[in-house]
């Protein structure tokens, strides 16, 4: 765990999130907190995932997904991104 308080810890991706990840990024509700246009397929959040363990310095971007301590049940991302 990187960042943690009473309720809610930060964690790095996992495979298993694929599908929220899907859910949350194909919400156009969601897309006026960043820089969405056009939903992204499967493929494309796979890709993404296989390489979000690269080191934040190369890559210019940081995601971490949000989960509730009692339950562990993640509940939102947040992500650094042009991180320079």
């Amino acid at each position: 765990m990187w960042l943690k308080n009473d309720r809610i810890s930060l964690r790095a991706l996992e495979p298993e999130d694929l599908s929220l990840l899907y859910d949350w990024e194909n919400n156009a509700d969601n897309w006026s907190f960043g820089n969405t246009v056009a939903p992204y397929s499967r493929q494309a959040l796979h890709e993404y995932m296989q390489h979000a363990d690269l080191e934040l310095y190369t890559s210019r971007q940081l995601r971490l997904i949000i989960t509730e301590n009692k339950t562990g049940q993640a509940v939102g991302s947040m992500d650094l991104f042009e991180f320079d």
